[in-house]
């Protein structure tokens, strides 16, 4: 992946399979996944990317934003993720449901990355 909008295309699609893994963790209790790895937002490609990315993108202000984001996703996944684990199914179902934490925390990030992705769009015209 060479370019900006690259990652930011690869993090929106790998960050929403996450829903997928998290509804199969639920249902069939088991993952291949750890939740402490999933809880830290350095392992997956796009968090590797955003810890070591180049300086002038750090520089962008939708950065700073991206990687908070990009952080909460990955506790709150992680959190998720150890509740199907523990066979709370219910439990993980509710927190998952649209107005928990996992969505609101999950199309925040979505959101910021299609931002990130407008602006880089708009600077290019």
């Amino acid at each position: 992946m060479n370019s900006l909008m690259e990652h930011i295309e690869a993090a929106i699609a790998s960050h929403e399979l996450w829903k997928k893994r998290l509804h199969s963790a639920i249902e069939t209790g088991g993952s291949e996944w750890v939740p402490r790895t999933v809880k830290a937002d350095n392992q997956c490609e796009f968090g590797r990317w955003l810890y070591g990315c180049p300086s002038k993108v750090k520089a962008s202000p939708r950065y700073d934003v991206i990687k908070h984001r990009h952080a909460q996703f990955h506790v709150e996944a992680g959190r998720i993720l150890d509740i199907a684990l523990r066979e709370h199914r219910g439990h993980a179902v509710t927190e998952m449901a649209e107005g928990g934490r996992y969505a609101e925390i999950s199309a925040s990030l979505i959101d910021e990355l299609m931002i990130w992705k407008a602006e880089l769009r708009n600077q290019k015209r």
